[in-house]
């Protein structure tokens, strides 16, 4: 559970007509999500995720990246450092705007505000136009869906889709807690619940 404390979203790819599956891990809300546990920090986090991921042989993992969330934050901005030294990033709007409850317009200027960061961050290959919707909205009309999409591809984004998704963030601030009363017994049932949502 320490080493998680980002949302962690998952999408599959079918390859072949044989129905082999691919699972590509993708990681939301960069550069920092819920309550972090007494001592620990983003960077401690990040070494902590990236350390798992190379321990395990992934593939490239993309981070989606909030810049509003670097704001005065210096243990999030060395974090986010750590991470793009690794792993690539993409866009998850500037401050996590809800399209179902925002204009296109203002969508896209999200958007717009997150580059400066993205472009500093991924200088080593650019290839951070993708997006992630917050929320996983992608508009709560037709209309709104088509304008954004027009932007998109106007902008040479492409969206990173998510078929598997099982919230684990709604555990962050829980075990943050748990571990601030040192309380092994809620940290195990923690564990286990969240083992077995990921296991369904």
């Amino acid at each position: 559970m320490r080493r998680y404390s980002w949302a962690c979203v998952f999408f599959v790819m079918l390859a072949g007509v044989c129905g082999a599956q691919e699972v590509a891990i993708t990681f939301d809300d960069l550069p920092l999500k819920g309550d972090l546990p007494p001592g620990m920090t983003r960077v401690e986090i990040t070494r902590n995720t990236l350390a798992v991921l190379q321990k395990r042989h992934m593939p490239a993992a993309y981070g989606f990246v909030n810049a509003q969330k670097l704001e005065g934050n210096t243990d999030a901005a060395e974090a986010l450092k750590l991470w793009t030294a690794a792993e690539p990033v993409g866009s998850h709007t500037y401050s996590h705007m809800n399209l179902s409850e925002n204009p296109p317009a203002a969508f896209a200027r999200e958007i717009e505000q997150n580059e400066p960061a993205l472009e500093l961050l991924a200088a080593k290959d650019g290839n951070w136009h993708w997006l992630r919707y917050p929320y996983l909205h992608e508009g709560d009309t037709v209309e709104k869906r088509r304008v954004v999409r027009a932007y998109l591809l106007a902008h040479q984004y492409r969206v990173a889709q998510v078929t598997l998704d099982w919230e684990d963030y709604l555990w962050n601030s829980a075990y943050a807690r748990c571990a601030a009363k040192n309380d092994a017994t809620s940290i195990a049932w923690l564990r286990s619940s969240y083992l077995d949502i990921a296991t369904k």
